[in-house]
């Protein structure tokens, strides 16, 4: 690597400069992948989860949009993600926001998909204090377009990477059907 330094400065090569700084880059981060799977298959009583003393309630709505439109790659399939947060920790929730969600077929633990999170409320709350409750909500990013070929019954469970106060964790939704629109 030194060596191909040295020569992308000789010679002033900014293509070079580019590829190299590249590589460099995509070693330090990775392509996203999924959220890995839970232990045990997702029950109802999920929709309810503490972690580190932090109350998650979680609607998870998953559709396919077959309406006539625009799109050349087939109906659009999109997740609304809902999560009502209960901070019972006498420190505050910071930076709350969920970044990714993998999709998981029922039963199963071989990833369907997975979909970069992005808000849906510009005035998300950016703290929560203690014994405070917020809501929020996510869809997947619009700007990437994905469009399955499903079983009219599929059904779907996500795990779901949230990060707060600096800090990764998972959540798994239950299990939802994916609803069509026409």
């Amino acid at each position: 690597m030194p060596g191909l330094i040295k020569f992308a400065n000789r010679k002033n090569n900014l293509l070079l400069w580019v590829a190299l700084l590249s590589v460099v880059f995509l070693s330090y981060y990775p392509a996203s992948s999924e959220v890995k799977p839970p232990d045990k298959f997702p029950t109802l009583a999920d929709t309810l989860q503490v972690v580190e003393k932090i109350t998650f309630k979680i609607d998870l709505y998953l559709w396919q949009n077959f309406m006539p439109g625009p799109e050349e790659s087939g109906p659009p399939f999109y997740i609304s993600l809902q999560l009502s947060v209960k901070n019972n920790d006498k420190k505050k929730v910071v930076g709350l926001k969920a970044i990714e969600l993998t999709l998981y077929p029922e039963n199963s633990k071989k990833p369907f998909h997975t979909f970069r999170l992005v808000s849906e409320d510009p005035d998300a709350p950016v703290e929560i204090k203690p014994t405070q409750e917020e809501y929020f909500t996510f869809t997947n990013d619009r700007r990437e377009i994905f469009s399955p070929k499903l079983d009219q019954d599929s059904k779907f469970y996500a795990r779901i990477k949230v990060v707060w106060n600096g800090k990764e964790r998972i959540l798994t939704s239950p299990v939802v059907g994916v609803e069509s629109t026409y």
